[in-house]
């Protein structure tokens, strides 16, 4: 029995062999890290435990969504097109800003 495949943009019935899929994953990206004189005059373990306290208070899948998500996508050809050409389009304005 073959498995009915539907675009997740517009429900189209898709073929195996005609499918693309769309894989988005956003990650929080580190800033350099900076140490001044104050820094090294803290309590490190005060520091340590003050943030572990902090990071107890929140929650746990929200902290893991923050940092890093994915999501995935079938989509058909023409959507696949679409999205491509949206993409470029949005590329090229931040290039031109």
């Amino acid at each position: 029995m073959s498995e009915i495949i539907l675009c997740d943009r517009c429900s189209s019935l898709l073929s195996s062999k005609n499918t693309y899929r769309l894989i988005i994953t956003l990650q929080q990206t580190a800033g350099v890290l900076e140490v001044n004189q104050s820094d090294l005059k803290k309590d490190l373990i005060e520091e340590i435990e003050k943030t572990i306290e902090e990071l107890n208070a929140c929650d746990p899948k929200e902290l893991e969504d923050d940092i890093h998500i994915s999501f995935s996508a079938v989509l058909c050809k023409r959507c696949r097109d679409k999205l491509v050409e949206r993409l470029k389009e949005a590329s090229n304005r931040q290039i031109d800003e």
